[in-house]
């Protein structure tokens, strides 16, 4: 059972790093070269021929799961368009300022014309400005423009399009002004909306407490008031699976109902004469589980807490016993037959690992230890087993996690939730009743979080390491956390030293890369030589809580192993320039702040660092044009090649360069002016820049419209090839120490069949 639910884990897992999604004449063949396989198999092992059958059938499930949820896409002709949209509200709405964030699950899409289509998949729609209260369960008829899903792409930064293929979210868009929106029906009851409720009850009953958002998420999983500083301080200390409703949370209120329900039914003899006190025990503590897992939403880690303690409460039932191995095992098959896509979710990777790892550290094991012992040991085992999957996962892990679980996970389990369940089931009947659980709830977890915020000013230790180093690092775990009787444990060391050791490639002196990263619309290029680091703009914010420091610029140069930036250039004091600078100087150290507009230093200046030349051509102090003319432009020069930084310059500064510096403006690469605007890029500043490639950084399906056509033909006349950041994500060009030029989009690199092209 177990080594061929890991081969159906591993299929479904090798379809995953699929570039494109295989067309169905490759169906025919892979079947085909399954029978010739199992043929040939035959007349080995039943083990051989299972094992690869069930390889081949989890590659098949993720394949039919993949190429049905990419069906459930918008057509490319609907994005942009005025559409009508009649579904229901699902999920919880979210509300970010003058912003309400929801998900609608269409049924119909009316096109302007009148006809009726077929809906995507589900929605992410934003609704602006004034708009009405939304309950989870409602239909609404709505009036909404839509566009296919697109996020970031870069190096180091998270996966936007990954994420909303793993949730089924197959557009996203916004809502329109309309007076005809209105809501149609309003469900009497579901789901979502109970724990909407719920959340809004306990927000009442713990207002103003600066906990609140953190009992929500524990009481039913609900993360909308968890703070952004909050995450930081949960993530420092290894403690974000607190805030999740986890197996030992569905264990914890499964255990609570068996203790109480047998107590319960042992007191009455009529009843136990019908049924053992034990079996109505399990009966009620599998009901209380699965109305618990219900209220998060069926997430993956209580979908695992809940299949297992179902099977062995089954088995309690039945009158036999379930081992533990086996038990994990059907819930990871349960889990995959359900979703095959869970597994694009790292959470999935650490529910299983975490519980794998205790299993195979407490087998065959002599002796008995203290609880107290065991409780260390378990931290230990769980913080050892989970770092590689961290350190690729997150590039990061907390090295204050163990010590503060041994805390955290039993102040929790025995001082935050059971309190909290209680108040939370009492709230609907008697708010007398509930306040005083609520609050003790609530003072227990403001006494955890003093002690979290003072232990995430540890730093954690950080690795950005690749997929591939999984490899020779998990069986390195498995020999650490073995038996001591088993022989060759010290080798462990030499399979754990690459992942812990490893280290981006680095530059060689002489040769120059300079990428110009995808953060939407707006410029961020970051330029490395063999020792240094320059960052030229930092990209835009877009609201209060979210900027491209954070989610773009700061992940890839922790990606890329920098540790210090040592010249920042901000080339003008537009926010979609500068938004990322308050994030990135939180992380970075920073050494010079250049800038025409802002910063310390004027860009002037000529330097060479690692044998790359650096030198801005504009602007100079006694000739200012004002606003974008004055933008900062630096040219980096490597072995013979040159990239042109350009900022937001128009005809204006351009004709200024011209006259000054027509000699210096030639360059193999060049990043358009002002994001390729009809205002820049004339005929003689290309014609002077000659530029054999031409980079557009903008946001896709922008409505500036850029890059502007008659822009790119121009380009296109002068002999350059294009690449766009929104098309192409982010765009490397290395220049080498021997002439050599390279420039390459990381979608074509890095991208998945889920990302768009």
């Amino acid at each position: 059972m177990r080594s061929r639910t890991i081969a159906f884990l591993v299929g479904i897992s090798l379809f995953q790093t699929l570039p494109t999604l295989p067309p169905a004449s490759a169906a025919v063949g892979v079947l085909l070269a399954l029978g010739a396989t199992l043929g040939m198999l035959s007349r080995a092992s039943h083990a051989s021929v299972t094992l690869v059958a069930a390889l081949s059938a989890g590659f098949a499930w993720s394949w039919g799961a993949a190429a049905l949820r990419l069906g459930e896409g918008l057509s490319a002709d609907l994005q942009g368009v005025d559409l009508v949209v009649v579904g229901q509200i699902v999920d919880l709405p979210r509300r970010e300022g003058r912003r309400l964030r929801f998900r609608l699950q269409p049924e119909r899409l009316h096109l302007p014309d009148g006809r009726s289509v077929a809906a995507p998949g589900g929605l992410r729609l934003a609704w602006y400005g004034r708009y009405p209260p939304l309950t989870p369960g409602e239909r609404w008829r709505l009036r909404v423009r839509l566009k296919r899903p697109h996020g970031f792409m870069s190096p180091g930064g998270f996966d936007f399009e990954r994420w909303l293929f793993r949730e089924g979210i197959r557009a996203t868009g916004y809502v329109r002004d309309d007076p005809r929106n209105r809501r149609l029906a309003s469900t009497a009851w579901s789901l979502d909306r109970v724990r909407d409720e719920t959340a809004a009850r306990l927000a009442g009953a713990l207002e103003g407490r600066s906990t609140t958002g953190l009992l929500q998420a524990l009481a039913v999983g609900d993360r909308r008031g968890v703070s952004d500083r909050q995450w930081q301080v949960l993530s420092a200390t290894g403690t974000t699976h607190l805030m999740a409703i986890s197996g030992l949370h569905i264990g914890l209120v499964a255990g609570l109902a068996f203790l109480a329900a047998r107590w319960l039914w042992s007191r009455c003899c009529r009843c136990t004469l019908r049924l053992p006190a034990a079996r109505a025990a399990a009966v009620a503590a599998l009901v209380a589980a699965a109305l618990y897992a219900a209220l998060a939403g069926f997430s993956v880690p209580t979908q695992r807490a809940l299949v297992m303690t179902a099977v062995a409460l089954a088995a309690l039932l039945g009158g036999r016993h379930a081992a533990a191995g086996r038990t994990l095992a059907v819930a990871l098959a349960a889990v995959l037959l359900l979703d095959p896509l869970a597994v694009l979710s790292l959470g999935f990777w650490l529910s299983f690992a975490a519980v794998a790892v205790i299993l195979f550290a407490s087998a065959n094991r002599i002796g008995r230890t203290g609880r107290l012992a065991g409780w260390i040991r378990v931290q230990g085992v769980v913080t050892l087993g989970l770092t590689p999957l961290l350190l690729v996962g997150f590039g990061e892990a907390s090295l204050s996690a163990p010590l503060v679980n041994l805390l955290a996970v039993p102040w929790v389990g025995l001082l935050v939730v059971p309190p909290l369940l209680a108040g939370t089931i009492l709230l609907p009947v008697s708010m007398t009743l509930a306040e005083p659980l609520l609050l003790i709830a609530e003072a227990a977890m403001a006494a955890l979080w003093w002690v979290l915020e003072r232990s995430a000013a540890v730093g954690p230790m950080t690795a950005h390491a690749p997929l591939w180093l999984l490899l020779p690092a998990i069986p390195a775990t498995l020999l650490l956390l073995a038996p001591r009787g088993v022989p060759g444990r010290w080798l462990a060391s030499l399979g754990l030293l690459p992942l812990l050791l490893y280290r981006s490639p680095g530059i060689t002196p002489g040769a120059a890369e300079v990428t110009v990263l995808d953060v939407g619309q707006g410029l961020s290029a970051v330029v490395r030589t063999a020792r240094h680091t320059l960052v030229f703009d930092t990209g835009p914010r877009f609201s209060a809580s979210f900027d491209a420091g954070e989610a773009v610029l700061v992940p890839f140069l922790r990606a890329s192993g920098v540790e210090r930036v040592d010249r920042l250039v901000l080339s003008h004091g537009d926010d979609d320039h500068v938004g990322g600078l308050d994030a990135l100087r939180r992380v970075y150290t920073v050494g010079e702040i250049l800038g025409s507009e802002v910063g310390d230093l004027p860009c002037n200046g000529r330097w060479q660092w690692d044998g790359v030349t650096f030198e801005f051509l504009h602007p100079i102090s006694d000739a200012r044009l004002g606003g974008n003319n004055d933008s900062c432009v630096l040219v980096v020069r490597a072995a013979g090649r040159s990239v042109l930084l350009t900022g937001d310059i128009e005809v204006e500064a351009e004709r200024q360069l011209l006259q000054r510096e027509r000699g210096k403006l030639r360059a193999d690469v060049v990043v358009a002016p002002h994001h390729g605007s009809a205002t820049s890029s004339s005929e003689p500043f290309i014609a002077a820049v000659a530029p054999r490639w031409v980079l557009y950084s903008t946001g896709y399906r922008n409505r500036f419209g850029f890059p502007n056509e008659e822009v790119a033909a121009r380009y296109r006349r002068a002999g350059a090839e294009a690449l766009d950041t929104a098309e192409a994500g982010a765009i490397r060009v290395r220049l080498d120490s021997g002439g050599r030029i390279d420039v390459t989009g990381f979608r074509e690199v890095a991208g998945h069949y889920w990302n768009g092209p």
